[in-house]
């Protein structure tokens, strides 16, 4: 979103957002697909590394989009009049369509439930492991991309550390929708309800 406030188009700003994220999650997947890091590493080094960027980018300033129409419309914008329910609860509604649907109705999905439930096997079974991993993170950085254009939008600015501590309610988010942190499969509404949740 810092293309933005440099005076980029919003649409540019929003589909720069979600190509970062995408990028990020691919990043992540080779890592832990090719060079064999523990998830929990490769994602611990690039949040660092990501602040890190940001910091850079912003020289540590918060970068304000004042001046961009219907920006802030997207975390304030009301669904129904008279009542408090903003444009981003429907966004996450979809969202959480969307990866219900990608879990249960494509081989992406399938995939990624015989890969948390039993690496090993999957593998035995002639999947390419590495690759579907690879597409697995870079689809999560997607919606993490996306997550990051409502935080902006929501504070209307974009902030180098605003987004730190949330990777613990993100950790949280999981555990209650009922994911095993050694690892496994979890219904698929879950986490997403979850999520909601810990925000309320």
């Amino acid at each position: 979103m810092f293309l933005v406030g440099w005076g980029w188009p919003l649409v540019a700003g929003i589909l720069g957002a979600v190509l970062v994220g995408a990028l990020i999650g691919f990043v992540n997947g080779a890592v832990v697909s090719y060079l064999r890091i523990p998830p929990f590493i490769a994602t611990l080094a690039m949040m660092l590394v990501t602040i890190g960027a940001a910091l850079i980018i912003s020289n540590t300033t918060p970068i304000r989009f004042a001046g961009v129409d219907g920006f802030q419309a997207l975390a304030t914008t009301s669904l129904i009049p008279g009542a408090r329910v903003p444009l981003s609860v429907l966004l996450l509604l979809v969202m959480a369509v969307v990866a219900g649907v990608v879990l249960a109705r494509t081989r992406l999905g399938r995939y990624a439930y015989a890969i948390g439930s039993n690496e090993e096997a999957t593998r035995l079974s002639g999947i390419d492991v590495r690759r579907w991993k690879l597409a697995i993170y870079t689809f999560s950085g997607v919606f993490v991309g996306l997550a990051g254009v409502l935080a902006a939008s929501r504070l209307n600015s974009a902030q180098p550390t605003g987004g730190q501590g949330l990777e613990l309610e993100a950790i949280a988010a999981v555990v209650i929708g009922g994911t095993s942190l050694s690892g496994g499969a979890a219904p698929s509404p879950a986490p997403p309800s979850a999520s909601s949740s810990c925000r309320c």
